[in-house]
Formats: C-alpha cells, structure tokens, sequence
C-alpha cells in the first residue's frame, strides 16, 4: 500500500507541522496555569477580607486590620515571580455606621506566564482588576 518511496519523502514533515503547534500548545497550556493563578490570587485575597473582618467585627484597629490583611496577602498569595511590587493593592478596612464592618481589597493582577509569551509576539495585555469586599455584622459591644 505504501511505497518506501512515497514514505522516505515525508522525512521532515512531522517536525515542520510540531514547528507550528508549538505556539499554539504553549498559549494553551500557559493560559491555564495563568488561569490558575489567577484564581488561586483571588481566593487568596478573599480569605485575608475575611480574616480581616472576623479581626474588624471585634473592635479592632482599622490601620490593624488593613496591616493583617497587607501581611497576610504578601504571606500567601503568589503575585509575583521573584519580585516584591505589591504597589497595585489596595485595602480598605472600616465600619460603615450600619452596623457592618467592611474589608475591601483591590489588586491589578499583571500576567505571570502570559506576559513573557505575549512579550515575543509583541502583544499588549492589559492588567486584570481583582476585587474583593468581605461585609461582616459587628460584634455586640464591640464599638
């Protein structure tokens, strides 16, 4: 069915069509651990509001709880590779008068993996805006 013939002039071809997949399975596989991360950032950032207002509803201090929240992101979450820039986050801890503590976080997420990928292609991503407010009722007698 098949000539040696035929056969012996397909030398090559294989590694020509892996040439043009590679990209293609690299944005693939990138854009899923990027997904990843992203999502495991926001959980983080999630749990630190709600470590935060568990700590605000007792009566706490406000510039302590935003200061626990900060501490407990930069421990936890995994925002850079290798860098410490955490310029792009914004905490806000404080009771809005109803009776309700608040704990917002605001974070640019910057792509890890997808950023250097893009960089080759020359391609511009824009940051991913994370947010997250935690709305707690205060404790009795706590203010």
């Amino acid at each position: 069915m098949f000539s040696k013939k035929s056969y012996a002039q397909q030398n090559g071809i294989a590694m020509i069509e892996f040439a043009i997949m590679l990209p293609l399975l690299l944005l693939f596989f990138l854009g899923t651990l990027e997904f990843g991360l992203l999502y495991y950032n926001k959980q983080v950032i999630t749990n630190a509001t709600r470590e935060g207002a568990r700590s605000g509803i007792t009566g706490k201090n406000d510039d302590k709880i935003i200061e626990m929240v900060g501490d407990y992101i930069e421990n936890a979450i995994f925002l850079t590779l290798g860098t410490d820039d955490y310029s792009t986050k914004k905490i806000s801890a404080s009771e809005d008068g109803n009776g309700n503590y608040i704990v917002s976080v605001n974070y640019e997420y910057s792509y890890l993996l997808l950023g250097v990928f893009t960089e080759f292609f020359k391609v511009k991503l824009e940051p991913i805006n994370v947010n997250t407010q935690t709305i707690m009722k205060m404790e009795p007698g706590s203010t």
